[in-house]
């Protein structure tokens, strides 16, 4: 179990980012990275025990980090339409007017980092 510890760290050091981030760009970055340290994780452990990927425990677990998978990108979704059109009532007549006095700027969308599109290599 000794070469998950990383892993396993790294996930868990994510999801406290997520939990103490104060702003939304803040916990989209740390949601992201938890996504990935994830992913490296389930890697690492069907590399680490074969026998575990033929396990219905295993499969189980992987149909569920899928679900998951997909309720974040349902979510992340619904956050750019959101922010959308959150964006534009800020730039728009008599919004911009009420967001020029109140402070209110434009949000960023989420976008994935270029880095979420490869998959993470795992070196015992």
């Amino acid at each position: 179990m000794a070469k998950l510890v990383k892993p396993e760290r790294n996930t868990i050091i994510h999801r406290k980012k997520y939990s103490d981030s104060n702003n939304t760009n803040d916990k989209v970055k740390a949601l992201d990275e938890q996504s990935k340290s994830l992913n490296v994780l389930v890697g690492s452990i069907k590399e680490a025990y074969p026998n575990l990927a033929s396990s219905n425990t295993m499969h189980d677990l992987i149909v569920q980090m899928e679900g998951t998978e997909n309720r974040i990108s349902v979510e992340r979704n619904k956050y750019n339409r959101v922010a959308r059109e959150y964006n534009n009532q800020v730039v728009k007549f008599p919004g911009s007017i009420v967001a020029g006095m109140t402070g209110h700027q434009k949000i960023n969308y989420f976008s994935a980092d270029t880095s979420a599109q490869k998959a993470p290599s795992v070196n015992f």
